[in-house]
């Protein structure tokens, strides 16, 4: 029996008002990690591209587990989570 990866794991967000998300782990934990960090991370809205200032302060190793996971990451910053009534 396998022991899987931590690829295998997911962050279950609940639905709000454009519905939940469930993206893999990794993804959730840069996205976090990249914000504590004191990036800011947006989506372009005329051709998708993840936008991070300040981009100089990106190692390539960040660069690269963005471009594995930006589906992900563009879904993340576009989720909305449920307000409270």
């Amino acid at each position: 029996m396998s022991a899987g990866c931590a690829n295998d794991r997911l962050v279950h967000l609940p639905p709000g008002p454009a519905g939940g998300l469930t993206p893999p782990m990794a993804a959730f934990e840069l996205m976090l990690r990249l914000e504590r960090e004191g990036f800011t991370l947006t989506v372009d809205p005329v051709d998708d591209a993840i936008v991070v200032v300040p981009f100089s302060r990106l190692t390539e190793d960040d660069q690269v587990l963005i471009r594995r996971w930006r589906p992900h990451i563009v879904a993340g910053l576009r989720y909305l989570p449920p307000t409270c009534a």
